[in-house]
């Protein structure tokens, strides 16, 4: 869902291929072939609004506040999930790896800091609950 962005519940469309071909429409059906489409897509009080859709759909407050409260849990499963992980040590812990519990779920995250730059990619094996890739 992307309420937060302010576009239309139906707003998206799909990518041309390497030939030249895709289907670029909205949900709702919409041709959002010529150029800068999207700006269709955004509300009225946006600098970027360029005459509005008439199947343009607004998320509802409920909508809008469920988003807003997931992407809150989310942020606080990426604090507990980082703060299982044991920190770097030597050289940066470069090339390392582990599992740990999972503070959040009980899971187990799998962990790998890069040999190359050291940066952390983990995961919990439950799903949906936590990830992350420096």
């Amino acid at each position: 869902m992307s309420a937060i962005s302010g576009h239309c519940r139906h707003y998206g469309h799909t990518l041309p291929n390497a030939e030249g071909l895709g289907n670029p429409t909205c949900a709702a059906g919409v041709d959002n072939a010529e150029a800068h489409f999207w700006r269709r897509c955004m509300p009225k009080t946006s600098d970027l609004y360029a005459g509005s859709c008439s199947h343009r759909a607004e998320y509802t407050p409920e909508e809008v506040e469920a988003e807003r409260l997931e992407r809150v849990a989310s942020m606080e499963r990426l604090a507990k999930g980082m703060a299982a992980i044991p920190p770097p040590g030597p050289n940066k812990g470069r090339g390392t790896s582990g599992e740990v519990p999972c503070h959040v779920c009980g899971g187990t995250i799998r962990w790998a800091r890069a040999r190359s730059n050291g940066h952390l990619h983990a995961y919990c094996t439950t799903p949906n609950c936590f990830s992350v890739m420096e």
